[in-house]
């Protein structure tokens, strides 16, 4: 049975771990040494994130796993009607997705996934807010089995390129 969970705030992209070069003093001469840190906002946001999912997950799945997100995104201010309808529409523009799933995967991981390289498959979607959501992420979690099943797209284009023994 696959897992929903919520995650009740806009989505953050994960962002490049920062670098920066210091200098230390040893036997009197200066040595340099790099410090990396990740952005105190970006750690803040995946502290949120995993102290939400922890109330709503009981212990961390294992083996291969699916997860399926949704970014949902606020409205642009310029899309906001009040004689039409507004819908959900997509998202096609800067954070890029792979991003956006990198900081979920890794706030998620010892609660929802032992760790995210435990994830093999998975659909993701960003798109933009109808007039009744707010922004959020919601991801649809469940285990897979043992066998590994391909779309048909995907094995007619892996039989393409066998080689002939």
């Amino acid at each position: 049975m696959p897992l929903i969970l919520h995650i009740p705030w806009e989505p953050k992209p994960q962002m490049r771990h920062r670098s920066r070069v210091h200098y230390r003093k040893v036997n009197g001469v200066k040595k340099p040494y790099t410090q990396q840190f990740e952005d105190p906002l970006m750690r803040q946001w995946k502290d949120w994130a995993a102290a939400h999912v922890r109330r709503q997950v009981r212990q961390p799945l294992s083996g291969p796993l699916c997860c399926d997100a949704v970014f949902l995104f606020p409205r642009d201010k310029n899309k906001i009607w009040k004689t039409k309808p507004m819908v959900h529409y997509w998202h096609d523009v800067r954070p890029d997705r792979d991003n956006l799933e990198k900081a979920v995967l890794d706030a998620l991981n010892g609660l929802v996934w032992h760790d995210d390289s435990q994830i093999c498959a998975g659909t993701i979607y960003k798109v933009r807010a109808d007039w009744r959501n707010e922004p959020g992420t919601w991801l649809r979690v469940e285990q897979l089995g043992e066998r590994c099943v391909l779309p048909r797209w995907a094995m007619a284009a892996i039989e393409k390129t066998r080689r002939p023994f």
